[in-house]
């Protein structure tokens, strides 16, 4: 492994090397100098690079910081690895540190102005909690992303659910990898949702092996699916090694509707429930609200439905 000096060496002679257009310091130690360094290289209006590959490089939150920040401006990266690092150790240090920017933050900001990235893996790192949220929310404003490998990460119910919304309106990322993320069966039911909602969509794969969908999520699941078959585009969901029986209680149920709802139009789970109400009432013979009651938010942030 090369240590933080010489890899700063290697980035410095890379910048000189106008025809590279890749590069790979996979299993070496990113520093603070190295890093720097190639934050400056990406920086460079000039820079040559179409690929970086920074696998298993001790990459921690600090580190992508200085990484990620230069991608805000840089117009030649299309893809990014940074697969089996230390990103998002420091969430639970953003806590009591609320000025202290994580690395998945750092994306969200990141994200929304980048106008060349098309393939990002962050797999085997530790995006979670609030950062992962804000990671997801900041899809929302990217265009030009198509691959997007979130692998054993630990986004869980909340970034994913938030993942599932963002799905309901990008129309570029083709392939997402969501595999053993501890996905419960509510955020399922968003990223069903967002496939059936998303008719223009670009999404071709949803990997979610791994996950915890339950009975209800993957009933959900497999119901978007097949909406989201078009001439024009095949939709496919893998569910290898999932939890598929569980019954969460008090989730939501498409085939027993009935029932009161509270919901705080706030939360994607809850915002997913009304949209199916909806879409129930609309279509389904015997399904019918009786009443529906709407509290302004300087009120309260809740609606409740009564199916």
């Amino acid at each position: 492994r090369l240590s933080d000096d010489a890899l700063d060496t290697v980035v410095r002679a890379a910048g000189d090397a106008k025809q590279l257009r890749a590069l790979d310091l996979s299993r070496n130690d990113i520093g603070a100098q190295a890093a720097s360094g190639i934050r400056a290289l990406l920086s460079r209006y000039d820079c040559p690079l179409r690929e970086l590959v920074l696998q298993n490089a001790d990459v921690d939150d600090e580190e992508c910081r200085a990484l990620i920040g230069a991608m805000e401006t840089n117009n030649s990266l299309t893809k990014l690895d940074l697969a089996h690092n230390l990103i998002g150790q420091a969430e639970s240090k953003n806590t009591v540190e609320p000025d202290l920017v994580t690395g998945g933050e750092a994306f969200a900001d990141m994200l929304p102005v980048n106008v060349k990235l098309v393939s990002l893996d962050l797999s085997w790192n530790h995006l979670q909690k609030d950062s992962a949220i804000a990671f997801a929310r900041a899809l929302r404003e990217n265009e030009t992303l198509r691959e997007l490998s979130l692998a054993y990460n630990s986004f869980a119910e909340d970034p994913s659910a938030e993942l599932g919304l963002t799905l309901c309106t990008n129309k570029a990322l083709r392939s997402i990898d969501l595999s053993y993320n501890s996905v419960t069966p509510a955020a399922c039911l968003v990223l069903a949702n967002a496939l059936r909602a998303n008719a223009d969509g670009a999404l071709r794969h949803l990997n979610l092996d791994g996950n915890q969908p339950g009975r209800h999520g993957s009933r959900a699941l497999m119901n978007a699916l097949r909406c989201a078959q078009r001439p024009d585009r095949a939709v496919d969901i893998t569910m290898r090694n999932c939890e598929m029986t569980a019954e969460p209680d008090a989730l939501f149920d498409t085939g027993e509707p009935s029932g009161s709802y509270m919901l705080d139009m706030e939360r994607p789970i809850d915002r997913t429930i009304a949209a199916e109400l909806v879409r129930l009432a609309s279509t389904r013979d015997g399904c019918a609200f009786e009443r529906l009651v709407h509290h302004p938010p300087s009120n309260a942030s809740k609606a409740k439905m009564r199916a």
